[in-house]
Order: C-alpha cells, then structure tokens, then sequence
C-alpha cells in the first residue's frame, strides 16, 4: 500500500513539476521521443511484472511514461532518469543486472559454463579419439580356440556342401 502511494506521488510529483516548468524547450520532440523510446524499452515497468514500460498497458504506466516525457523535454539526461526510475522503484527494474554485487554472476556465470562446457568438449574429444596406431592388435574380439576350431569345422562342412 505505502508502495503504491509512493508510486503515485512520484508520478504526480513530476507531472506538477512539468507544469510549473518553463515553456521553451531545449531539445526537439524527436530527440526526446527517441530518448524516451529507449528507457521505456529498457526499463521494467514497475506495474506490469515481466514486461517493459513499452509493453504496459496499465494507466499507471501511461502515467509514467508522460512524466518520463516531460522530464526529457525539461532537459534531463536519460541516464538520470532511468536512475531517478531505480530509485523510486528499486533495481528490479533494470532488464540488464549491473555488472556488481549479486548482479555480477549474471555475467560471471554464463561465461564460466560455456568456458567450461568447451572445455569438457574438447577433453572428450581428445581421450575418445585413437590418435595411436594400430599395435598388431585386430579389432576382432578373440574367439576361444574350441570355437575357433567348431567354426573352421562347420565353415569347412558348408564349402563341401556347395
């Protein structure tokens, strides 16, 4: 509850700062528009679990993505306003973990699969390849020399047959 009060005192914060703020406009409606296109399709919406600003169809995310625009129009960076965003709404947000704290093994350990996963391959290939030349050895399994001798004896039989 006190979350979603925040929430909503954020929103309307910035939309009440919009208004008071001056009309001339320091960058063009295309700048921002890109700008704004960018945080809201690298930003989590802090209303719709699992989907960008970009994708949220809640009114609260309509809101948001309003002030998000009006604070670009004011002259803000972007980088201010997606941490101004992370702030309010905690890192949960962020589609890509900082590269830090618990962050960091979202970058360290795929890296350290695939490194070890091709190195298990190349292991693998390495001890199951016969790089050796034959040594007199046939790879015929030895036969047992009673069988040996019943088999030369029925192949003989089958050649007197024909």
């Amino acid at each position: 509850m006190v979350d979603l009060l925040l929430n909503k005192f954020f929103i309307f914060g910035l939309l009440a700062i919009q208004t008071a703020a001056p009309q001339g406009v320091s960058q063009s409606q295309e700048v921002i528009d890109r700008a704004a296109r960018e945080i809201f399709e690298t930003v989590l919406s802090p209303y719709c679990p699992g989907r960008t600003i970009s994708n949220c169809p809640s009114p609260e995310a309509d809101d948001l993505r309003s002030s998000i625009k009006n604070e670009l129009a004011e002259g803000r960076a972007p980088e201010q306003v997606k941490e101004e965003l992370y702030a309010v709404f905690g890192d949960e947000l962020r589609t890509i973990p900082r590269a830090r704290g618990f962050g960091l093994l979202a970058w360290l350990v795929p890296g350290a699969v695939f490194l070890g996963g091709g190195l298990a391959a190349i292991r693998w290939i390495r001890f199951s390849r016969n790089d050796e030349p034959n040594s007199g050895k046939t790879n015929d399994p030895e036969l047992d020399s009673d069988l040996e001798e019943r088999l030369k004896a029925e192949m003989a039989e089958l050649e007197s047959r024909t």
